[in-house]
């Protein structure tokens, strides 16, 4: 209650004396202070990120988006957030392995171009994420088949492998399995 009104006596003191909204605002304000209770607050409506929340998939089926939806505009905001996606590594989320709960997902722009689960290890949690890679870092970090090039600073081998997993999963009550590239140090 008080939240409100200290918020509509805020926004009065900044509109214009005149005006027709400071006006309303005072005379709310006069009605809460006279009887109390609250001036009711507009329901929210959702966010960007609460439709895609509702709508993302981590594997897109296209022919289920040609079907008439009751949601479009959810549809359509999570199509083009999946298409911007970079689907050739996944990150890993280990954090809750031992109750059998693994979480996978793509990367963003951002993480391909600092090399996090390319030239880092897939792991969210991997400690070589902490800073941002240099182009020497990157260089030093590159996977090829001979294996002389994953030194760390120090000289010792970093062991990248990369290999392809079979993840399996069940959304929005459907089995799904996805070959995915991870890319994790040797213990």
């Amino acid at each position: 209650m008080h939240s409100t009104t200290s918020k509509l006596r805020e926004t009065l003191a900044r509109a214009p004396c005149n005006s027709a909204y400071a006006r309303h605002i005072q005379k709310s304000l006069q009605y809460v202070d006279f009887y109390g209770g609250s001036v009711p607050t507009a329901p929210k409506g959702k966010t960007e990120r609460d439709l895609l929340e509702e709508e993302f998939e981590f594997l897109r089926d296209d022919s289920n988006d040609n079907g008439t939806g009751t949601n479009d505009t959810a549809k359509e905001i999570a199509k083009k957030y999946y298409e911007n996606l970079f689907r050739e590594f996944a990150l890993i989320d280990l954090s809750r392995w031992r109750e059998g709960q693994v979480a996978l997902r793509w990367r963003t722009k951002q993480e391909v171009l600092q090399g996090l689960g390319q030239f880092t290890c897939a792991s969210l949690t991997c400690p070589r994420h902490a800073a941002a890679p240099t182009e020497e870092s990157i260089d030093e970090f590159r996977l090829d088949d001979t294996g002389d090039n994953n030194k760390s600073e120090t000289g010792e081998g970093v062991g990248l492998e990369t290999f392809e997993m079979n993840f399996g999963y069940m959304e929005k009550g459907v089995k799904k399995n996805a070959l995915v590239k991870v890319c994790r140090q040797e213990a």
